[in-house]
This record gives structure tokens, C-alpha cells and sequence, in this order.
């Protein structure tokens, strides 16, 4: 919002009652992107302001001797509807031939509006952790999160984080008695805040959270506990934690622990986990503690257990991810992981036999011969596994 008046030619383009406000929406700009807000303010919906303003002045006036100015639009109906909303919700008590507002005006108050955000950034950096953190915690109605974005570009001394961990247990207090949507933003903010602390430092202070009935006090320890290592009861808790709310975070954390895996049980595991991925840190974990186990899995989990094979990167376990490859050769993303495994384990002749049985079944499915115009002459490949969408 620019709040003070901003004169252009004599013509008021931007006054401090009708302020010209930009919503960033994920929107492309089109006929439909105005409207009169509360209080006759002009918004404009956009997906970003380098694309609007684009958009608005587009490429017929370039050279108009204007260092702000940017290329005009292309077509001449766009800057009618936008200067008419503009004019019918700035200056209401004039009519619009009257205003003398012009392309190049508006190109300068939407240029000013950039300019005022880039010093603002520019001031944020000027200050120190100390104040950033007073700022945070002293703040009236809402809190700035460009101060949380720039305390996470920061370097981090042990004093600073002891502030902040001062920080968070104060805005916790205050998050109590706040409205809900102040609330939310203070959540965000203390998780944002965890990130950049070391996780030994926020422990303390989230782990009261575990088991909180609100999913965002619950992601604060979830988000702690990522670097940590898992105690037989913090497993235990996390598992019964999923049982009751159904967090699938609290699973990622005991996958992450090896030989949490084995104290909660594999087969729990496989059986609630959603991701891919995690399913796969499962078999890796299994395969740690417990080979034989572990193998018992590819059969049930071929991609999962491909996967794993790539990341342990041991040479041992070729032979039985080999033999995945001929009941999962129709399934794109099985091979596509089973590529992966193999040059991890730096199989060259594996990963050329593979090329080989890519090239002579589905070679006219590339896109050189498609571009050609030339049908397949092969069934569509990919289709029985369970991953043929990918």
C-alpha cells in the first residue's frame, strides 16, 4: 500500500484515500483482474508484480523517455478496462476524461510501489538479530514475516539463538490469548523459528508438543525431532500419536531411526506409511538390522526395496535387486529407481543390459520417432505396473 499521496504531471496517480493495493494471487492477469475493494480501494489480483505491470503497459510505448517506464500493452482494449477501473476507484468524483491520468503515470506509481518495497528490504537488513527479535515479540496487531524471513538469511551466533529461544517461549504465551487468525500466524512463525535454531536448543521447549491436539503445535516437535535421534520412548509416543491423530510425520521421524524401525515393527510401518519414500527408509532400516528380514521385503516392495538398495550403495545386495527386474520390467517407475540403484552401485554391465532392453521394446516410443509422425509399432509400454503413470 502506498500511503502518501504520490503526484505524477500534476495528476494525483496514487492519494493516500484510495491507495492502490496489490494482492498477489496466483493468477495470470486478464480482463477479470479488477476490482473496487472496501472503502473504493482499486485492487489488482496478479501473480507477480513484474508480470501485472508488464501486462498493464505492455510493448507499443517503450521509448517514451521515461526511466520507469516499461513496454505497453498490445492490445489497446486491456489499458481502457484497467485505466477506467482505475480512475472510477481513485478518483470517483471526476470523470475519466478529466483526470489526464495516462499510461506512463500509472507505470510510475506502479514503479514507486516496487521501489518503496525494495527499500524497505533494503532497511531490514541494516538490522541486527537483537532487533529483529524486539520486533518480533513486541509487535502490536500482526507480525512482519519479512523479519522471520531475514532472521533465516542471518549467520547465527549461540547468544542469538539463546534470544530466540526467549522469543518463541514468549510468543507461545501470547499465542494463547490471540485470536485464531493471529494465532496461525504465530505458529507459523515459532516453526519458522525452530528451523534455523540447533535442534538440542528447541528441544526443551518442543517437546511439550508431542501430543497437543492442535496439528500445528504437534508440527513443532515434528519439525525438532528431525535431527535428533529417538529414544525407545519417543518412538513409542510418536507411534501411539499416529494411532490417535493420524500423523503421518510421526511415522517420518521413527523411519528416520533405524533402530526405532525395529522397535515399533516394520510391518506397522509398511502398512500406514503413505510416501513412497518413507516406505523405502523403512526397508533401508530393516535391511541394517536385520538382512534376512529385509529381503523377505523386495518381493512384496520392489520399489521401495530398489530404492533402499540405492542408498545403503552395497554391492551385496545386487543379486537380489537384479532379480526384481523381470516381474517389474513393465513398470516405469520401478525401472526408472532400479537405474537409480544400479549406478549407485556402479553396475555398468546391469545398466547397459537395461539400455539395451529399453532400446529393443520401446524404441519407437521416444520422441525423435514420434516427432516424425511414425506410429508405435509396440502395445504401450508401461502400462501393467503399478507406477505406469508416472
Amino acid at each position: 500500500s502506498v500511503d502518501r499521496g504520490i503526484t505524477v504531471g500534476g495528476s494525483a496517480a496514487v492519494g493516500p484515500r484510495h491507495r492502490l493495493r496489490i494482492v498477489r494471487k496466483r493468477e495470470l492477469f486478464d480482463a477479470n483482474s479488477f476490482f473496487c475493494g472496501p472503502g473504493g480501494r482499486f485492487r489488482v489480483r496478479l501473480g507477480n508484480l513484474y508480470g501485472f505491470w508488464k501486462g498493464v503497459l505492455g510493448d507499443g510505448e517503450r521509448d517514451r523517455g521515461s526511466a520507469l517506464a516499461e513496454p505497453m500493452p498490445p492490445h489497446d482494449k486491456w489499458w481502457e478496462r484497467w485505466r477506467n477501473a482505475f480512475v472510477n476507484a481513485t478518483v470517483p468524483s471526476q470523470r475519466m476524461d478529466d483526470t489526464g491520468i495516462t499510461r506512463d503515470m500509472i507505470g510510475i506509481a506502479l514503479a514507486i510501489e516496487q521501489l518503496d518495497g525494495t527499500i524497505d528490504y533494503a532497511l531490514r537488513r541494516c538490522l541486527t538479530v537483537s532487533n529483529l527479535v524486539e520486533r518480533l515479540i513486541g509487535f502490536d496487531e500482526d507480525i512482519d514475516t519479512a523479519d522471520v524471513d531475514q532472521l533465516c538469511r542471518m549467520e547465527l551466533c549461540a547468544s542469538d539463538h539463546e534470544s530466540l529461544v526467549q522469543a518463541i517461549w514468549r510468543l507461545s504465551d501470547r499465542g494463547k490469548t490471540s485470536a485464531a487468525k493471529l494465532k496461525a500466524r504465530i505458529d507459523r512463525t515459532i516453526l519458522r523459528i525452530l528451523r534455523i535454531l540447533p535442534a538440542e536448543m528447541a528441544q526443551p521447549f518442543a517437546e511439550q508438543y508431542l501430543g497437543h491436539r492442535l496439528k500445528g503445535r504437534r508440527n513443532w516437535a515434528y519439525s525438532t525431532f528431525r535431527d535428533l535421534s529417538l529414544s525407545d520412548e519417543l518412538a513409542t509416543t510418536l507411534a501411539n500419536n499416529f494411532r490417535k491423530r493420524g500423523d503421518q510425520e510421526a511415522l517420518h521421524l521413527i523411519a528416520r531411526n533405524p533402530n526405532r524401525v525395529a522397535t515399533v515393527g516394520a510391518s506397522f510401518l509398511l502398512e500406514n506409511l503413505i510416501d513412497e519414500y518413507w516406505r523405502a527408509r523403512v526397508v533401508e532400516a530393516v535391511l541394517i538390522y536385520d538382512r534376512e528380514s529385509g529381503l523377505q521385503l523386495a518381493a512384496s516392495f520392489p520399489f521401495e526395496f530398489a530404492h533402499a538398495v540405492g542408498r545403503l550403495a552395497d554391492s551385496a545386495l545386487l543379486e537380489p535387486l537384479c532379480a526384481l527386474f523381470e516381474d517389474n520390467c513393465n513398470d516405469a517407475e520401478f525401472l526408472s529407481i532400479y537405474a537409480y540403484a544400479l549406478g549407485k552401485l556402479k553396475a555398468e554391465s546391469e545398466l547397459l543390459a537395461l539400455r539395451a532392453f529399453v532400446d529393443m521394446n520401446y524404441s519407437d516410443f521416444r520422441i525423435a520417432y514420434l516427432a516424425r509422425g511414425s506410429e508405435p509399432k509396440t502395445p504401450d509400454p508401461f502400462m501393467s505396473g503399478p507406477h505406469h503413470n508416472l
